[in-house]
This record gives structure tokens, C-alpha cells and sequence, in this order.
């Protein structure tokens, strides 16, 4: 019955004391299936109008009598809408709980989530185009001579600088610097720090170790475009003084191990130049004690033979001549080459001091929040409706 819809009422008698007569009276109307005049008129002015003048922006089932066949195979419900009454009865819900859910994401992003800050940088390994090793390569394939793989030119810095900032001996020398935080205080070693954050201050010296190398891999990240050569850092902490700083001591040493890798190729480039250059110097002075030998032996070279011969032995000689020329230029070059201290990567930007947090976002996710405690608003409202309207429907069934 519309009147036990409309006030939300759930037993007959509600609806007897509405229109001011007895449960027995109105069980009579049910039966009859009529209203009479008087208690019609209430009925059109409080409860019939107002409906037909919102035009059903509320619930309205057809008025079939009640216990007849059409009763449950007829009805039909026009699509429910939260309107203005249904605002009034339901204010505390609508209002409280948005402002609930809001309230507990600002709980949490401003008290109970770690902040996160992000310091980006951009680096561009120096390539080591190796220009002194090729030159040597070209002149040697000449005589067939073999160039180690370990000095091979072309060393691509540019794709191996990732794998030397996620090494595990990078992170196990950035572990063991001083840093200084707001929240730590000054002058604290980084393997500490990230103990406390982690909360295994009292594992042991090793299990300690590994599991802030862990943390300190999670923090940072790196990425390289394939068409591009520019290597882009990024290291995420709880300040941005913080980030800035592992940033840094990231940068310093993967330069000295890039630069200590250089240094052991360059090393064994000029080895091997070394030890080719003294073989190189032997099989000279052989070939000119064998040359001057053969000139002493035949000093009337008549023959077109022995000219040929002679012919043969000095070009071999001003090849073995030009191979130790070649030979020692590059040593001289590995020499100077090895002890500079020539810096293997370039910044071009960063790093920077982040200003803003990463995440979590204040804005977005207290919007988030209240947006979805308006959905859980009016799911709970409509299941609510839903079950009083069952109810009520089960009433009139028992009550006819």
C-alpha cells in the first residue's frame, strides 16, 4: 500500500492509527478492496496528489488489490530516485559517511602513509670509442695477428651503466656512507637508517646487509631508451634532501667502478701491447742481422735471384718496422691513457631536489575517498529501501 510506502510504515495497525480507526476496520477495507469517502479524501490530498505532482520520482506501485492473481504478476515499479524526502530521512548516512571516509584518508596520508619523494636524474655515459686500439687493429691484421676480446673495441658504457647501478658492490659501498636526515639526525650511516625504517635493527651484521641492499634496490630505479644514449636515474625517499643525497653517492660510485673498469681494460691493452712490442723488436733485429748476414755473403748480387731474395727480406723488414712504430705509439698512448683520471659519465641534469610529494597525492586521494563513500552512501540506501519495500509488501500479503 502506497500509505505503508510512504511513511515507511511496516505493520497494519501504523496504517489503522494513520486513518484514525481500528486494525479490525482496516483489515475489512483490505478485504473489500474499498476506502471510504472520508478516509479517501485524506488518502488523495496527503499521500495520491503529491505523487502525481513529482510525477513518480518516487517508488509507485499500481494499485492492484491485494490477493488477487494480477497482485504479484502485474505490479510493476517505476525506477527508484533519491529525492528530497529521502534526503531528509537519510541525513546522517548521506553526510556521515563521505566525511568518515574522507577523514580516514587524510588520517592516512598526512599520519600513517610514508611520504615518498623522488629525485631524477639524467646521465650520459662517456663512450670509450677506443680510436688508439683500432688503429693498432688494422695495422696488425695486416701480419695476422689476433686481438684479445677483453680490449675489443666499441665498449657500449651506455648499456652497461645500468647494470654497475644495480650491482650489488655498488649498493654494498652506498650502504656503508654517512647520511644526514631531519629524521635520523645527522652523520648516520645509510645501512641504519634503512634498519630502522625496515625494522631489523637487531638482525645480525649480515642478514642486516642484505636486506637493506634490498630496501636501497627498491628505491632506486634506473632506465634506458633504446634509442637514445641518455641513462635516466631515479631514487625515491621519505625526505627530498634524502633522495637528492643517494642520488649523489650513486653517481660518485658507479663513475669510480666505470672508471675502474676502463682503467682494467686499459691495463690489458697496454699488456698486450707490451708483450707484442718486445716480439716485435726481436723479430726485427733478426731480420736485420739475417739482412746484413746475406748482404756480407753476397756482396756481388748479380744474380736476379739473390735481388729477389734481398727484395723480400727489406720488405719484411719496413713491415716489422712499421708494426713496432705502430706498436709503440699505442703503448706510449696506454700509458698516458692509464693513469688520467678521466670522468666516465656526464650529468646533464639533476640531480634534483624534489619538491612535491610522489605519493601518496593528498587531493586525489581524499576525492577518491569521498567519492566513494557517496557510492556506498547509496548502495546502503537503496538496499535499505529495497527491504522495507519487501517487507511491507510480505505485511499486506499476511494482512489480506
Amino acid at each position: 500500500m502506497e500509505v505503508m510506502r510512504h511513511f515507511g510504515f511496516r505493520r497494519n495497525y501504523q496504517v489503522a492509527e494513520y486513518f484514525d480507526i481500528t486494525p479490525q476496520t482496516l483489515s475489512g477495507w483490505i478485504k473489500t478492496n474499498t476506502i471510504p469517502p472520508k478516509h479517501y479524501m485524506k488518502y488523495e490530498q496527503e499521500i495520491a496528489k503529491p505523487l502525481t505532482d513529482k510525477s513518480e520520482k518516487n517508488a509507485v506501485y499500481v494499485n492492484i488489490p491485494a490477493g488477487t492473481a494480477e497482485y504479484s504478476s502485474q505490479k510493476k515499479i517505476v525506477p527508484y530516485i533519491i529525492s528530497a524526502q529521502l534526503i531528509k530521512k537519510y541525513k546522517t548516512i548521506l553526510f556521515i559517511l563521505p566525511i568518515l571516509c574522507a577523514s580516514l584518508s587524510a588520517l592516512y596520508v598526512f599520519v600513517l602513509a610514508t611520504p615518498k619523494f623522488t629525485s631524477v636524474t639524467k646521465v650520459l655515459p662517456i663512450s670509450n670509442d677506443n680510436s688508439t686500439l683500432s688503429g693498432f687493429t688494422g695495422a696488425a691484421a695486416q701480419i695476422g695477428l689476433a686481438i684479445p676480446t677483453g680490449i675489443s673495441p666499441g665498449t657500449p658504457w651506455d648499456e652497461l651503466y645500468p647494470e654497475i647501478v644495480l650491482s650489488e658492490n655498488l649498493m654494498q659501498n652506498i650502504i656503508a656512507k654517512n647520511m644526514a636526515t631531519n629524521k635520523y639526525g645527522s652523520a648516520e650511516v645509510l645501512i641504519n637508517i634503512l634498519a630502522r625504517e625496515g625494522h631489523y635493527t637487531d638482525q645480525d651484521d649480515f642478514i642486516k646487509a642484505k636486506l637493506a641492499i634490498e630496501d636501497l634496490l627498491e628505491m632506486v630505479s634506473i632506465q634506458k631508451f633504446r634509442m637514445s644514449p641518455l641513462v635516466t636515474l631515479k631514487v625515491d625517499a621519505f625526505e627530498p634532501q634524502f633522495a637528492q643525497d643517494i642520488s649523489n653517492a650513486i653517481l660518485e660510485e658507479s663513475g669510480v667502478l666505470l672508471r675502474d673498469l676502463k682503467t682494467r681494460q686499459i691495463r690489458a691493452k697496454r699488456r698486450f701491447i707490451e708483450e707484442r712490442l718486445s716480439e716485435v723488436s726481436n723479430e726485427k733485429k733478426m731480420m736485420q742481422e739475417e739482412i746484413r748476414d746475406f748482404r756480407e755473403k753476397n756482396r756481388n748480387l748479380n744474380s736476379p735471384t739473390l735481388l729477389m731474395i734481398e727484395e723480400e727480406m727489406v720488405s719484411e723488414l719496413v713491415i716489422q718496422n712499421s708494426v713496432y712504430i705502430t706498436l709503440k705509439t699505442q703503448y706510449e698512448e696506454a700509458k698516458i691513457e692509464e693513469v688520467a683520471k678521466t670522468p666516465m659519465i656526464q650529468i646533464i641534469d639533476g640531480p634534483i631536489k624534489p619538491v612535491k610529494m610522489t605519493s601518496p597525492k593528498p587531493a586525489i586521494t581524499i576525492l577518491l575517498s569521498v567519492f566513494l563513500g557517496f557510492i556506498l552512501t547509496f548502495i546502503s540506501v537503496y538496499l535499505r529501501e529495497f527491504s522495507q519495500r519487501i517487507e511491507s509488501e510480505e505485511t499486506i500479503s499476511i494482512g489480506a
